[in-house]
């Protein structure tokens, strides 16, 4: 919970340009923090902010319930400047289904009536209800323009968000289709969809997409209905053991311990289904975690810890991968950054009519990411001023393959 209020705080200095961190003249529009891009922040921060509710509700400790309160409300704020919509949605689907959840296990658990319970506990259920509804509602209401934000940068995005129209991914998911239409047994092929979705492009924009903007259709665009049949004896699979273990095997307060995970799981599915989230191994280390923490399911009766996290050496087993992972995840994102920082430089070798430097900062680059269209156009114009016809033509029939609609 620190380190996710500490990369809050940080985005938030960033995005008011407090702390300059806008590397390679990317856009000063929206907040990257530490991971490069910021729909991946905003999963980040979504599945925190839920997790951090199991926290909020199991402690008993006044000053951890305020400290939990001021992360959660920083949290948010972070998220909303993100202006990651999918994000924030999944993130009030998946408060709607911990709120309900925690209030029905604590009217079930209640020695006496459900009525009297509630009303016995009535400050306090309010005093919870009201926390979650307006830390959930206040970045809504302000994205629908019911909020007045006198900040210009902030007032400026939200007035763009609501006056456009989003056709995008319809369009991607109406290409995607017909990819799987084409093959629909065995797919395109693992990992193939950006290779072959400009076969397949009709959307009229500029800059080419690696994702169909939908993890399902994604994934059954690439393995077709074979892979579809093994997404859904997964689903099958885990889904069973969630409600096995939920209903047979949790005691309370372990329902209640993991309830947040639960909660943080259903919040990155429901954003999977109109974003990419789960491509991120930032962002997917901690959904396949939530699901390992629910699914284990061997505890005793009397005992409130699960046997899962009582020694050191199985802590470490955790902790080591996941801070693993999470590096290795975020390093992934930097390579984007990177490799913009090589393409501004190849184009200001450019401007200043050195060919041979800007082929070289832009095979940096096109090492770094390979289907990158405008590197590859770049690279062709230094070719060309270099007299290096073949190469020039080679490397804009690439420019040609990734973006079908190029002029």
């Amino acid at each position: 919970m620190g380190i996710s209020c500490f990369i809050a705080l940080y985005a938030l200095l960033e995005y008011f340009e407090i702390l300059s961190f806008y590397p390679c003249g990317f856009s000063k529009k929206r907040i990257y923090s530490f991971f490069g891009y910021q729909n991946i922040l905003a999963q980040y921060l979504s599945i925190m902010v839920l997790w951090s509710l199991g926290i909020l509700v199991n402690c008993s400790s006044i000053k951890t319930k305020i400290t939990t309160i001021s992360c959660i409300s920083i949290s948010l704020l972070a998220l909303f400047f993100t202006f990651c919509r999918g994000a924030m949605v999944s993130t009030i689907i998946g408060g709607i289904f911990f709120s309900v959840y925690y209030l029905s296990i604590k009217l079930k658990t209640s020695s006496i009536s459900p009525i009297v319970s509630l009303c016995s506990s009535k400050k306090r259920v309010i005093f919870f209800l009201c926390i979650i509804s307006f830390m959930f509602a206040l970045p809504v209401a302000a994205l629908w323009g019911k909020i007045p934000i006198k900040h210009k940068k902030t007032s400026r995005h939200i007035s763009t968000i609501i006056s456009r129209k989003d056709n995008l991914r319809f369009t991607l998911w109406k290409d995607s289709a017909k990819m799987l239409i084409q093959e629909p047994v065995r797919g395109v092929g693992l990992g193939n969809y950006f290779i072959k979705y400009p076969l397949y492009k009709s959307g009229k924009w500029k800059w080419m997409t690696m994702y169909a903007h939908n993890e399902l259709l994604h994934m059954v665009t690439e393995t077709g209905i074979v892979g579809f049949c093994g997404i859904c004896i997964f689903l099958f699979v885990i889904i069973r053991a969630i409600l096995r273990n939920f209903l047979f095997k949790y005691t309370t307060e372990t329902k209640l311990l993991f309830l947040a995970p639960a909660a943080g799981c259903i919040a990155a599915l429901s954003q999977s289904m109109v974003s990419y989230n789960l491509h991120s191994s930032t962002s997917s280390v901690y959904f396949f975690i939530g699901l390992g923490i629910i699914c284990s399911g061997k505890f005793e009766e009397t005992k409130t810890e699960t046997l899962f996290f009582n020694t050191l050496f199985k802590k470490i087993l955790v902790i080591v991968p996941v801070i693993f992972i999470s590096i290795w995840g975020m390093y992934g994102e930097y390579r984007k950054i990177i490799g913009h920082y090589y393409y501004n430089n190849a184009l200001n070798a450019l401007i200043e009519e050195d060919p041979q430097e800007c082929i070289e900062y832009s095979l940096k680059a096109i090492e770094l990411q390979p289907y990158n269209s405008k590197y590859h156009r770049l690279i062709s114009i230094a070719y060309e001023d270099s007299d290096q016809q073949e190469l020039a033509e080679q490397h804009y029939r690439k420019v040609l393959t990734l973006t079908p609609n190029h002029k």
